[in-house]
């Protein structure tokens, strides 16, 4: 389907925000335990993710060289720094990087009506060589200690951590960490938060028994966002009807499509054509930046031989307009298919929060039966070309799987017709997010 450039374009207002919640029950699942109850102009000003530390003690933990956000492969290097304020006597010192996700659903199985999960899909420890230790192990009062630590944040969890889903053994993005400072919001509930850190702790023997105490802690956190590979890409596209790859020089397309049948008249009964819409999206957005993606349009209408010339009516274009849906999946026990907006009819375990923004909207002032082009006697084609860009004060976190929750970008086009028999004729297509670190290699893979 070649592309054309989208003449007689006039955006038109967008439309404000909307969000919608759904729930469904829970049951019983990882470390689950039932309980009671921006203004920024530009994404490259970003964020501030440099969150509080937390400490106790006066023990810090200190990152050098900070950076906003980390990914796979990038390394963390930094100290935890210790200055008692009493001689204390310790056993060992802790330092690790952690990742926790958590969240909670409704449940009328349980009194309060309310089940929460928890899960550390990552804990990655930065041993104390024994020779780094005081001699004897005592930390004196006022004296600093300082202990380095260095991670590279890996691009693979153990396979242990999930024998059920391929994906789930990927690091999850940061979502809806409140200890992270944000400019942007990034579309999460709270039902849903995942968390990574870098903590320490000093662990001491009382009362010269085997029960470990911490005198000293400290933690601060930092922002992951997923970089997944060309081989782990899990869009979910199996509920996406009429499919098509079209495999090019520089790689290969999906193409989506949908139809309509037009009939003569109000009532309808003798069909005179066809109206078909077709779509891709030749790349995918990238995490933080106000880059434009190409949407490719195509319609396609066709008429029967037989029918009347004084019924043949070809379609006026009259506008175009794109939503992006924002989906958040979450559940308290583990996920073992990749779900979609309607695995909710089936799985009523599976909660799901989605909000939607209008990313393009334009309309034709012109007549546009000129921008449709016979291929043949009975069959015209119109191709366009829709610019989308990300919605304004928004973190899109690139797509992701893990067992409790999941994030996945949808678009809604729409087409209004006149003149056609078919007012509107619309379709729902994937959107992927990624980071700039991979999106040139997501341009050429196989989908």
């Amino acid at each position: 389907m070649p592309s054309l450039s989208l003449r007689q374009l006039h955006p038109m207002r967008p439309d404000s925000p909307a969000s919608t919640i759904s729930s469904g029950s829970s049951a019983a699942g990882l470390s689950i335990v039932s309980s009671g109850s921006l203004s920024s102009s530009s994404p490259h000003r970003l964020l501030s993710r440099l969150g509080p530390s937390s400490s106790l003690g006066g023990m810090t933990v200190v990152i050098e060289n900070q950076k906003p956000y980390y990914t796979v492969g990038d390394c963390l290097s930094g100290a935890v720094i210790l200055k008692p304020k009493n001689d204390t006597e310790f056993a060992e010192i802790y330092i690790a990087l952690e990742g926790t996700a958590k969240s909670w659903n409704e449940s009328a199985s349980v009194v309060c009506g309310r089940v929460d999960a928890k899960d550390t899909f990552l804990k990655m420890s930065s041993p104390v060589q024994e020779d780094d230790y005081p001699s004897p192990k005592i930390f004196r009062a006022g004296v600093t200690y300082k202990f380095n630590f260095s991670f590279v944040l890996p691009e693979h969890l153990l396979e242990s951590h999930c024998d059920r889903v391929l994906c789930h053994r990927h690091l999850p993005s940061t979502l809806g960490d409140p200890n992270m400072r944000s400019e942007l919001d990034d579309c999460s509930p709270n039902m849903a938060r995942i968390t990574y850190q870098i903590i320490g702790k000093v662990f001491n023997t009382k009362d010269n028994s085997s029960r470990k105490s911490v005198p000293y802690t400290a933690s601060t956190p930092i922002a992951v966002i997923a970089a997944y590979m060309s081989d782990i890409r899990n869009i979910p596209h199996s509920h996406y009807k009429d499919q098509e790859v079209s495999f090019t020089s520089g790689g290969s397309i999906r193409f989506y499509r949908t139809a309509k049948t037009l009939k003569k008249g109000i009532i309808g009964r003798s069909t005179i054509g066809n109206l078909a819409l077709e779509l891709s999206v030749l790349k995918p957005f990238v995490y933080l930046k106000n880059e434009s993606i190409p949407l490719l349009l195509g319609l396609s209408y066709s008429h029967l031989a037989n029918v009347k010339k004084s019924d043949i009516v070809i379609p006026n274009v009259e506008s175009v307009s794109v939503k992006l849906r924002v989906y958040t999946y979450f559940t308290t026990v583990p996920m073992t298919y990749i779900p979609h907006p309607k695995s909710r009819a089936v799985d009523a375990r599976l909660g799901l929060y989605q909000e939607s923004f209008t990313i393009a909207n334009y309309t034709f002032t012109a007549p546009t039966q000129l921008e449709w082009a016979k291929e043949s006697d009975t069959h015209y084609s119109f191709n366009a070309t829709i610019p989308l860009t990300q919605p304004k004060h928004r973190a899109l976190v690139p797509n992701f799987w893990s067992c409790l929750i999941g994030r996945q970008y949808e678009a809604e086009v729409t087409v209004k017709l006149s003149g056609s028999g078919a007012q509107t004729i619309g379709l729902k297509i994937p959107i992927e997010v990624t980071t700039d670190k991979i999106a040139d290699q997501v341009l050429n893979m196989t989908v």
